[in-house]
């Protein structure tokens, strides 16, 4: 009855249900852990997080100098370079196994076959909305790392640019995928082009800058999408007790030398779409950044 209340919010419906959920344990743990999995009790966590969510209160500034904004970039740049020659994949993925010592052949491969998900979810997002998905698309993902789902999209596409900040992931994405219809950019020489393209992608990449860098950048790819073509990007819009100035960022606060983890809250995301003709499809949260907060999927086309 307490493990009911506890995970469900509720009282058992009867003595027969208690009875029905005690049947196949032998012990109190094993009832604890069926009750705490159950379908219910996973949708009861997350109306109790909705609610918290609905009554935050942050501070996320995204205004900044140009001189504050250069030194933003040049973080991130120099942690993500060096995540790039000491510990790559795990950069990419941060699960234990895939710590660059003593990763083999067949864990690699493992690796590059997760970003399939990311392909199948990017066919759900446009067979649930009813669109058909583009025909030989030109496609650009920004955070390319070391093309897990690069090589993925770039089957899809009669032209793929990989995008990436660190060099040294944009090394092993070369060498990971040899399609002549893809190629690798480093950021800061893509922003200098006037590439346009159909599909922008971006997943797990934009939530590792501070906002003001988060917010430039969407603004700069979403710029670039043409007409008719679609934007699909996650980013985390709240973060328990986040919050963000340029200043406090550049004295050490949320500042590391290892992945930071940031938010953009929709205030700031709307806008950018809305400035350049992205109308939302769907928006809705996923489980990229675990309990730290809630990310969302912005699903947009351009008119």
């Amino acid at each position: 009855m307490n493990a009911y209340r506890l995970f469900l919010g509720r009282s058992p419906e009867n003595e027969q249900a208690i009875e029905r959920h005690i049947g196949p344990h032998s012990t109190i743990w094993s009832l604890i852990r069926d009750i705490q999995n159950s379908p219910e009790a996973k949708r009861y966590r997350v109306w109790v997080a909705s609610g918290d969510v609905s009554r935050y209160k942050s501070k996320v500034d995204i205004s900044v100098t140009p001189q504050e904004f250069a030194r933003m970039m040049s973080h991130v740049e120099k942690v993500w370079t060096d995540y790039g020659k000491n510990d790559p994949y795990y950069s990419v993925l941060s699960n234990p196994k895939y710590h660059s010592e003593g990763m083999n052949h067949a864990q690699r491969e493992e690796f590059y076959a997760t970003g399939k998900r990311d392909i199948e979810f990017l066919h759900l997002l446009f067979e649930r909305n009813g669109i058909p998905f583009p025909k030989r698309p030109s496609i650009c993902e920004l955070g390319c790392g070391l093309g897990r789902v690069s090589e993925h999209l770039a089957k899809l596409a009669s032209r793929f640019t990989g995008i990436d900040i660190s060099a040294t992931h944009l090394e092993h994405a070369r060498s990971r995928v040899s399609a002549d219809n893809a190629s690798f950019v480093h950021l800061g020489d893509y922003l200098k082009s006037t590439e346009t393209f159909d599909l922008f992608f971006s997943v797990i990449t934009l939530q590792h800058n501070p906002p003001p860098v988060m917010a430039h950048l969407l603004d700069a790819f979403l710029g670039r999408i043409n007409p008719g073509g679609f934007a699909c990007f996650q980013i985390p819009c709240h973060i328990y007790d986040y919050n963000f100035t340029a200043k406090s960022y550049l004295a050490g606060k949320h500042k590391a030398d290892f992945m930071e983890m940031h938010a953009l809250p929709q205030r700031h995301v709307f806008p950018i779409l809305e400035k350049h003709g992205l109308k939302p499809v769907e928006v809705f949260v996923d489980a990229h950044i675990g309990p730290a907060g809630h990310s969302y999927e912005f699903f947009a086309r351009k008119a």
